[in-house]
C-alpha cells in the first residue's frame, strides 16, 4: 500500500452510488467491491480468507414477486 503517513490498523471508507432514475428497486439488486489493496494477502471476491484475513463488501437485494422463480 502507498501511504503519504503511517499505516494504520483500521480505516473508513466513504463513498457515494447514483442509480439510474427509472431503475427498478423491486427487481433485486447488487452493489459492491472487493478491497483488492492487500489486505488479508489478497483475499476478496472469490480467494477465500482460510487465514481469517481480508476484505470486501456487497450489499444484496431481492423482491420475489409471485408467479416468478
Amino acid at each position: 500500500m502507498i501511504s503519504n503517513g503511517s499505516l494504520r490498523s483500521a480505516y473508513e471508507l466513504d463513498f457515494d452510488v447514483k442509480f439510474h432514475s427509472q431503475f427498478d428497486w423491486g427487481r433485486g439488486g447488487k452493489v459492491g467491491f472487493g478491497f483488492g489493496i492487500g489486505i488479508g494477502n489478497g483475499n476478496t471476491g472469490c480467494k477465500i480468507p482460510t487465514d481469517g484475513a481480508g476484505g470486501s463488501f456487497c450489499l444484496v437485494w431481492y423482491c420475489h414477486h409471485a408467479g416468478t422463480s
